[in-house]
């Protein structure tokens, strides 16, 4: 239960409050703290603020609240600069809120977006281009034609998904290692190929 395990973290807040546990040692810090430990361990408190107190200790927390904070200053300053400003507010604040009750931050895909639209709303001046009519055309024409060649991309082999290439592979007691071969080369990370 989520509850039980936010319960469990502010006891292990209680008893490392300076320094925290260390970034990556709350799933063998937490064991002891947890009383569903015997059936089962979690790995993070799947809350991003109080996964921070655990991890960096209270001022740790502090001190990156503080600096974050001082970022969605500078950002929230910028929300009437149009509507690409306002985008990129409401997908920030989307994210925190959402970091409430996941760890989304952690992830790389996210992570990533999310401080370069943080970078660009703190130190890049966001203006909404004019309605230039020839320039508009020839933006929709190139976006037209970028969208057009990922279609043709994914209609070809190259575009087979994983599970296109999973079902090809045949008997998984009987393996082709070419299919494999070819399987792997399109999608590497892939751990059946």
């Amino acid at each position: 239960n989520r509850f039980e395990v936010w319960r469990a973290s502010t006891e292990r807040i209680s008893e490392h409050p300076w320094l925290g546990v260390g970034r990556g040692g709350f799933e063998s810090a937490f064991t002891r703290v947890y009383p569903g430990s015997a059936s089962g361990i979690a790995s993070h408190v799947e809350n991003e603020y109080l996964q921070t107190v655990v991890d960096f200790g209270v001022p740790g927390a502090l001190g990156l609240g503080v600096m974050i904070g001082a970022c969605l200053l500078v950002a929230l300053r910028r929300w009437r600069d149009g509507p690409t400003s306002a985008a990129a507010l409401g997908a920030l604040a989307a994210l925190g809120t959402s970091a409430s009750v996941d760890f989304g931050v952690e992830l790389l895909g996210l992570a990533v977006p999310a401080v370069l639209l943080l970078a660009t709303l703190c130190y890049v001046p966001l203006r909404d281009a004019g309605t230039s009519g020839l320039a508009t055309r020839a933006r929709r024409t190139a976006l037209g034609a970028a969208i057009l060649a990922g279609a043709v991309v994914i209609a070809t082999p190259f575009g087979r998904d994983v599970d296109g290439d999973r079902s090809s592979l045949g008997d998984p007691a009987r393996p082709e290692l070419g299919r494999a071969l070819a399987a792997l080369r399109r999608h590497p990370l892939d751990y059946l190929a």
